[in-house]
This record gives structure tokens, C-alpha cells and sequence, in this order.
């Protein structure tokens, strides 16, 4: 489930609607297992029986490393929406948009990619 959400993260990232409404899955997906989580607690400390114990406990570290893995997808989301946020509104991309509207050229923005070369 996990991996389904994974895979199709990073090809629709650049829409900022598509990375929220994955980011707000994910959260969806982390509340369901924070209370699965604390139903495994409840069961780890009300049972007794030792191999029981074990078997919880291995449910509470998977459960627990698929919580870490929730929350790094969406640290992920976050930062490639953040990424294409700063990149659509970045000042030499507005400069150059202004420049195109006003009717004036665009200039490489790089430095040194203007040469003289009526020398």
C-alpha cells in the first residue's frame, strides 16, 4: 500500500494540487495507523502471556516503521511542492516573463553568456 502511494508521488509531484491531495492521503493513512498503534499498546500491556508479548511487539515495530516511512513520503512531497513553488516564482523567471512582455528580448540570465564579438 505503502509502495503504491510511492511510485505515483514522484510522477505527479510537479502539480501542486496533486501533492497536496497525496500529502492529505498520507496524513489520512498515518492517523489510521497511530490508532492501530495504540490499540497494539493497549493489547502489549494487558497481556501477560510472554510469547504474546513478542508477537505484539513486532506488530508495534512494523506498524512503527511504516509510520516513519508515512511521514518521510510527506516530508518528501513537501519539499518537491516547495521546490516547484520557489522554481515557478523565482525573480529571473518573472524578469524574463516581463522582459517578453514588454516587447524587449530575452537575455541569457547566466553569467558571462554575453560576448562581445564585434571586435
Amino acid at each position: 500500500m505503502v509502495a503504491a502511494v510511492t511510485s505515483g508521488g514522484s510522477a505527479s509531484a510537479a502539480g501542486g494540487k496533486s501533492v497536496n491531495a497525496q500529502v492529505a492521503a498520507l496524513q489520512k493513512q498515518f492517523s489510521a495507523m497511530q490508532k492501530q498503534m495504540v490499540g497494539l499498546q493497549k493489547q502489549l500491556t494487558e497481556t501477560t502471556n510472554a510469547e504474546t508479548r513478542k508477537a505484539i511487539q513486532l506488530q508495534v515495530d512494523a506498524v512503527s516503521a511504516q509510520m516513519q516511512m508515512i511521514q518521510q513520503q510527506i516530508a518528501m512531497l513537501r519539499s518537491q511542492g516547495g521546490a516547484a513553488d520557489a522554481v515557478k516564482d523565482a525573480p529571473a523567471v518573472e524578469s524574463a516573463k516581463a522582459a517578453a512582455e514588454a516587447g524587449g528580448k530575452q537575455r541569457d540570465l547566466m553569467l558571462g553568456s554575453l560576448v562581445d564579438t564585434q571586435a
